[in-house]
C-alpha cells in the first residue's frame, strides 16, 4: 500500500522540478573585447613579473646580497611592483 504513495509522491517532486528550470535561456553575447583584455593583462603581468625579478634580483646580487635573500626581495619586490602596476591600468580602464 505504501508503494502507490511513494509513487504519487516522486511524480509530484519530478513535475515541480521541471517547472522551476526554465525551457529556455536568454542569448548573451560575449563582449570579445573585454575578455581578450583580460587575456592580455593576465600575460602582461607574468611578463611584468618575470623581468622586474631579474633585474630586481641583479641589482640586489651586485649589492653582494646573500642569493637566497636577494631572490627573496626580487621575488616580493616584484610582486609589489606587478600589483600597482596592474592596479593603476585597471583603475585607468574603469
Amino acid at each position: 500500500m505504501s508503494t502507490p504513495l511513494k509513487q504519487h509522491k516522486d511524480l509530484e517532486e519530478q513535475h515541480l522540478q521541471e517547472n522551476d528550470t526554465p525551457k529556455f535561456y536568454e542569448f548573451q553575447e560575449i563582449n570579445h573585447r573585454s575578455a581578450k583584455l583580460k587575456e592580455l593583462m593576465f600575460f602582461a603581468r607574468i611578463a611584468l613579473f618575470s623581468v622586474s625579478t631579474v633585474v630586481v634580483s641583479f641589482f640586489l646580487l651586485v649589492l653582494n646580497l646573500a642569493p637566497i635573500w636577494a631572490f627573496l626581495f626580487a621575488s616580493l619586490i616584484s610582486l609589489a611592483i606587478t600589483s600597482a602596476i596592474s592596479s593603476i591600468i585597471w583603475s585607468l580602464r574603469h
